[in-house]
């Protein structure tokens, strides 16, 4: 026979992160501390034990989980990280040091806007990707989510911070140097086509500029007897 327990509220919960809520009760009548996940629930049988430290942590536990009623959408997106230096332009053949860097990153993650609109969460890739381990259920990805950005519907905007939108771009003046897009297996096949390039051609400029060989070729081109191809001449590869 299920041991039947009685008692008022001693504290009440809330997860930091699902915002999910519950309460501890108390039977004197035993000295034994008892939840449930959800308290109107009372034919449910309740966690209980002497020590309302281990309920609590059986609590928050249960509430970490979230239900179909507040599951968000989770939308796969694409950061692109791009620009570099440049000291000198390169046709002022009068100035004596010449500098260009290039710069790209490029990362894929989840996002989705909290049903109240105050936040955007993120979550890693493979927390959401099928053929990985580390796939969690729906019912988990809020409470291992953290803020991303402000939503719409925020407390925090004001003329200097703002809304979260996609697709979203970043940067100071014409130079975007961050930009947020909604995912598509072509975008991020292209994009690892142009990271392999980058590669590509900085293999190719320490050969150039690192061998004999190399720094004769470079000055074939700087007298017009040749041209100057930043490519290997392999064929085009996907990761």
């Amino acid at each position: 026979m299920t041991k039947q327990y009685r008692g008022a509220i001693v504290e009440r919960v809330e997860h930091p992160a699902t915002k999910r809520t519950g309460v501890i009760r108390l039977d004197k009548r035993s000295m034994t501390f008892f939840a449930r996940e959800n308290d109107t629930e009372t034919t449910h049988e309740p966690f209980a034990s002497s020590s309302g430290h281990e309920v609590r942590e059986w609590l928050l536990e249960q509430l970490k989980h979230t239900t179909d009623a507040n599951n968000l959408e989770w939308i796969p997106v694409v950061q692109i990280e791009h620009g570099g230096d440049s000291h000198h332009y390169w046709r002022d053949s009068s100035k004596e040091e010449f500098s260009e860097s290039v710069k790209l990153e490029i990362k894929r993650y989840y996002l989705a806007l909290t049903r109240d609109k105050r936040e955007w969460r993120q979550l890693p890739w493979e927390s959401i990707d099928s053929a990985s381990s580390t796939c969690l259920p729906e019912n988990e990805r809020y409470a291992a989510s953290r803020k991303y950005a402000e939503g719409p519907k925020s407390p925090n905007l004001n003329s200097y911070t703002h809304a979260f939108r996609l697709p979203a771009f970043e940067g100071r003046g014409d130079h975007r140097d961050k930009v947020v897009l909604p995912f598509t297996p072509e975008l991020w096949d292209g994009l690892c086509l142009i990271v392999k390039r980058i590669k590509d051609a900085r293999e190719v400029i320490a050969e150039l500029v690192g061998t004999k060989k190399g720094v004769e070729t470079v000055t074939e081109v700087g007298a017009g007897r040749k041209q100057l191809l930043l490519s290997s001449g392999e064929s085009d590869g996907r990761k």
